[in-house]
Formats: structure tokens, C-alpha cells, sequence
């Protein structure tokens, strides 16, 4: 072999740099990946080095020679970095749109200061310049087209908070996945990608993800259930291209029937259809059927929190006992109203903790966090979300008394007997748990005038054939209710931009004040911020409302200080609800006004 002296080594080295040099892509080493400390935008450039992408403040080195190409469509920066999942309240939807939300309080992932080696957390001197200038976005925006790199994919379904509830249960002990589209609001990292029970339209998310495969996809031999004798059915389509309908093969929807196919269907046969197919939504004006989709463009993987305008008790059926109409949570009978609608039927009644597995076994999630096991859910107050009645201006009323309500809501008419539309939340919403246990009445028995199957879209609420004012599914549906009938008294959320004091202002409906004549209150009290913080007094303060609530299963501040409780499964939700309690600690303990730091007094 010949070998090189040293001077011809050197000479070929040297051609051999030239070359790369001028082969060589002129813009750096490695991909950048940062954040904006602005805006929360996440964007990727390609630095020199590690040195030179970290020296700014909030970003991550890809590693040497990579590029922004390199990047995968969704990177999580950090190893606990992932999916949070919350399903639930309507009233308290308009929190998850606000870019707050995600802002690192507690150095969740870890990361410095540059210039100073401080902890990147709460609103942060970035330049080392002595003034406070950004913040660390967990949750940056996701835009359609683009890739995304972050700590949290956050993502919310308004759904109500105890259908919220039964999607958490449904996946906590089923394994489910809810696929529809939520009745008021869905999220994605503060974006919204389908509000009022149908999609959104327009920029940044028109790219909804195909989540689920075809309905009953994994039937391969076409008999209506998902069992063992479809494997064979399977293997035929994938391999022999035959059976009664071989694309339902095609459960990872790639157009392809090969080996990608088989763990989707393998986990369709075990769970016998539960995680198989999504239902048909509607049909278009060109006959094709559309999947009843959410529209996300992400499809979740879990549901990790139910959020509720309620603690989880107040959701819970009570078995046993007489039930009656002002029994109060946790007592026998309660959420047991045994009338639906007195039309179709929909039922009032509350839902039970539990299900029944495939192997026909009972299984449930507790609130016994005294004797918590695995099973036990972990309610975190985190804000109070006052309800307030609400009329359209024909009623002519201005006035009434915790008697009028309870009347109103049991019965669809007032104690004089007078007949006006009594509008209501279905049975699934914490805006009518906390609604109807603040006026003293159960919320199975809080139904108003009782007709129709829950709503799906604030459509279904406009005057005209088929209309219907009770069973909303969300409260833009009930708004819009007495919006558009001129004898209509209903209940709603006040704050938000979507909500009652917005409304009010705009015309659209009257806000009432309301009289504690049960418990002796003299004066009619209008809901605002002093009557809400200060309400201990039925004269003076208001009283209706509940505590919002997140329950994950499991505790969430397992591992800290000796804490030994079962914990949360998946880091990613865990460290949003420590991060999340520790910024309303943060602020307990900056020494903000004392009336800014307590929560109103609840009714139990």
C-alpha cells in the first residue's frame, strides 16, 4: 500500500478541506431549536455550535451536523416533555386560550440563564440588563405546516365538566379516546381548533389529524363485531388481498395494507372494538359521509385531568335513599332523578365513578385520598367560577328570589305559575352542578322544561323547527337560547369573553340579581368581584358558584417531601399541575393584596 510523507498528507488534507469547504452548507453545524420569549413562537435555525445556540436564552441544540430538516414534525425538548389532555368545563374554557397559561413558574425543565445561570422561570431578566423582559412558553404555539418543538402539547375539550368527567373515567379505566367534536371549545396550546360543537374555520388549524380509523375498521369479516374470528379475515386482506372488504384492513389509514396495520388491529381484537372506528358525523350535499372527528391537529393520547367547575363529589351519583329534589352531594338518592326528558327521555340522572370492563368486571376510580390507592383521583381547587341567572329582556325581569329559581328549575314554571322557557344545561355540566347546588336544588332534578336530547351546536337553539331550550350541551348553547326567545330565563358563567358580563353589555341578554330569601338574605345582591370575594353574608354576597377543579388520577406531588401517595402516571401532566399550583403559590406568597389571595365561601 502506498503511503503519503508528510508533506503530500498535508497537501492532500489541505485539497481535501478546501473541498468540504466548498461543499460544505455555509450556514453552521447544528440545528437551534428556540422559543420566542415574546410570543411563545417556537422556530429553528442552524448555529455554529452548541455554544453559540445556547448562548441564547430558552433554546436546545439538535447535535452536531443536524438540520432543521433533521427536526421531527413534534420534538419534545425535555425527556418528561409530552401531551397533556383535559377534558371538561365550559365555563372555565376561555383559561385554556391564554398564553399564560404555560409560562414556566417553577424551572419545570431545568434551563438557565445564559449570561446569569438563574432558573428560567416566571417573568425573567433574560439580558442580564436588571429589568424583567420574558418568559419560558412550556406550551409554544403550533401552526399548521410547521414543525413544533416544546415542552407541552396542551390540549382541552369543552365539553361540559362531567361529560368531561366520563371521557377521564372512559380512558383512565377503558382505555378510550373521545373522538367527537366538543360542544364548545377545543385547544391546542391556546389555539382554537373547533368551538360551539363544530369546526372552526380558518388559519392556524385547518390540518385536522386522522385519529381514528373507520368505523367497526377491524370487522373483517363483516358480521357487525370486532372478535377473534376476524384475524383470519385480517391476514386474507393483508396478505391475499380478498374478504368482504379489505380496506377495512388499512387501520393506520397510510392507503397500504402490510405489517404496519397489525398492532392497530391487535389492540382492536383485545379491547373488542373500543378503540376501533369513530362514528359517521354527517353526510354532505355530495354524499360523502364525514367522521365524527374533533378536527384537532393532534391526536391525543390520553385524558390525563378532568376539569370541573365542581369538586368530583358533587358529580357523583349516590345510590340508595329517596330521591328528591334539594338533596345535597355525597347523600344517599343524590343525581338519582329517575325522569328524563319528558319527550325522548334523555336522562338527568348523575354517573357513577365506575365501569364495566371487557371481562364483565366492575372497575372504579375513588376520591378517598384518606386511603388513596392507585384508583384515587386527587381534586385541586385552582379558581371559583361564579354562575349567574340570566333572561331575555321580554321576561321583563330584573328581580328574584332563591324560591323563584328553585320553582323555576324543578318545575319549568315559576311559583305564580307563570309559564316561561326555563332553559338549562344537560345534566353533564358543572355550569348546572354548580348552578343548581348553589340555589339548594339537586342537579339531576334542575331541568327546567325537561324536553330533548342534549344539543350539539348553538343551531340547535335558534327558533325555528325543531328548536329546544333545555339539555344544552355547553354554554354558548344556553346563551344563545335566551338570546332568541323572548321568554326565556336561564343560567350562565359571568367572566370570560364568551360569557354573561360580555354578553350583557352587548345586549344580548339581562343579568339578574338575586335575593337569599331561603336563608334569610333581605337585599337583592348583584354578582360582581366584592360580592363574590366577600360572601359570606346571604344579604350582601354571592353565593352561586363552585370551586374549579382539576382531578388527575393519581398525586401529583408524589416523590416531594416524603410524599408516598400513588402517583400520576405520566410526567407531563404531572409537572403541568405542579407547575400550574405553584404559580398560584408564587402569587400567595408575593405579598399581593389579602382579598386577592382567598377563595369565596362554597355552599358545602
Amino acid at each position: 500500500m502506498n503511503r503519503c510523507n508528510l508533506r503530500n498528507c498535508t497537501i492532500a488534507a489541505a485539497l481535501a478541506a478546501g473541498l468540504f469547504a466548498a461543499v460544505r452548507p455555509t450556514f453552521g453545524d447544528g440545528a437551534c431549536l428556540r422559543v420566542s420569549i415574546l410570543n411563545g413562537t417556537p422556530t429553528c435555525t442552524v448555529t455554529a455550535d452548541q455554544a453559540a445556540c445556547e448562548s441564547v436564552v430558552n433554546s436546545f441544540y439538535f447535535g452536531d451536523g443536524s438540520t432543521c430538516a433533521d427536526v421531527p414534525d413534534i420534538y419534545y425538548t425535555h425527556p418528561d416533555g409530552g401531551q397533556v389532555n383535559l377534558s371538561g368545563a365550559t365555563l372555565f374554557a376561555n383559561f385554556f386560550e391564554l398564553p399564560g397559561v404555560s409560562n414556566d413558574a417553577i424551572n419545570v425543565d431545568g434551563d438557565t440563564i445564559p449570561c446569569s445561570g438563574d432558573p428560567m422561570s416566571g417573568f425573567a431578566d433574560t439580558n442580564c440588563d436588571t429589568f424583567s423582559d420574558g418568559i419560558d412558553r412550556l406550551a409554544p404555539t403550533f401552526t399548521c405546516g410547521l414543525k413544533w418543538h416544546g415542552q407541552w402539547l396542551i390540549q382541552y375539550r369543552s365539553v361540559g365538566s362531567g361529560n368531561g368527567l366520563a371521557e377521564f373515567v372512559d380512558y383512565q379505566l377503558l382505555g378510550r379516546i373521545p373522538s367527537t367534536i366538543p360542544t364548545e371549545l377545543g385547544v391546542l396550546n391556546g389555539i382554537r381548533f373547533a368551538g360551539a360543537g363544530i369546526i372552526t374555520p380558518g388559519v392556524p388549524y385547518q390540518c385536522p389529524a386522522n385519529c381514528f380509523p373507520p368505523l367497526n375498521s377491524a370487522d373483517m369479516n363483516c358480521n357487525g363485531i370486532v372478535e377473534g374470528d376476524d384475524i383470519q379475515g385480517f391476514v386474507d386482506a393483508v396478505f391475499f388481498a380478498t374478504g368482504c372488504d379489505i380496506d377495512r384492513a388499512d387501520l393506520n389509514e397510510d392507503s397500504l395494507l402490510d405489517a404496519f396495520d397489525v398492532p392497530q388491529f391487535v389492540d382492536c381484537v383485545l379491547t373488542g372494538g373500543l378503540n376501533c372506528g369513530r362514528a359517521i358525523n354527517v353526510t354532505t350535499t355530495s354524499g360523502d359521509t364525514e367522521r365524527n372527528e374533533s378536527n384537532t391537529p393532534v391526536c391525543p393520547e390520553s385524558i390525563d385531568i378532568a376539569n370541573m367547575d365542581v369538586p368530583t363529589k358533587w358529580f357523583v351519583l349516590a345510590p340508595g335513599g329517596t330521591a328528591v329534589w334539594n338533596r345535597k352531594p355525597t347523600f344517599d338518592g343524590y343525581g338519582n332523578n329517575p325522569n328524563g326528558s319528558s319527550d325522548t327521555g334523555f336522562s338527568n340522572k348523575l354517573k357513577p365513578l365506575s365501569r364495566v370492563d371487557q371481562q364483565g368486571q366492575e372497575v372504579t376510580l375513588n376520591v378517598n385520598t384518606a386511603v388513596p390507592d392507585a384508583n384515587t383521583v386527587y381534586d385541586t381547587t385552582v379558581a371559583y367560577s361564579p354562575v349567574v341567572p340570566i333572561a331575555n329582556r321580554g321576561t321583563g325581569l330584573e328581580n328574584v328570589t332563591f324560591t323563584d329559581l328553585q320553582y323555576s328549575f324543578v318545575t319549568g314554571r315559576m311559583p305564580s305559575g307563570e309559564n316561561l322557557v326555563v332553559n338549562c344545561r344537560d345534566v353533564g355540566s358543572g355550569t348546572r352542578n354548580a348552578w343548581s347546588n348553589g340555589i339548594g336544588v339537586d342537579p339531576s332534578w334542575a331541568s327546567g322544561d325537561n324536553l330533548g336530547n342534549q344539543t350539539t351546536g348553538s343551531s340547535n337553539t335558534n327558533v325555528g323547527p325543531n328548536t329546544r331550550a333545555t339539555q344544552c350541551g355547553s354554554s354558548s348553547h344556553s346563551e344563545n337560547a335566551a338570546q332568541q326567545r323572548r321568554l326565556c330565563l336561564g343560567y350562565t358563567g359571568i367572566f370570560g369573553t364568551d360569557r354573561a358580563a360580555a354578553d350583557a353589555v352587548s345586549g344580548n341578554y339581562e343579568i339578574l340579581n338575586v335575593k337569599k330569601d331561603v336563608s334569610g338574605g333581605t337585599n337583592f345582591v348583584r354578582c360582581t368581584v366584592d360580592s363574590v370575594l366577600d360572601n359570606s353574608d346571604p344579604s350582601t354576597g354571592w353565593q352561586i358558584g363552585g370551586s374549579q377543579t382539576l382531578a388527575p388520577r393519581g398525586d401529583y406531588n408524589s416523590g416531594i417531601n416524603g410524599n408516598t401517595n400513588p402517583p400520576m402516571e405520566r410526567a407531563a401532566p404531572r409537572d403541568y399541575m405542579r407547575n400550574l399550583t405553584g404559580s398560584i403559590q408564587n402569587y400567595i406568597n408575593s405579598g399581593a393584596a389579602p382579598e386577592f389571595n382567598r377563595l369565596p365561601k362554597c355552599l358545602y
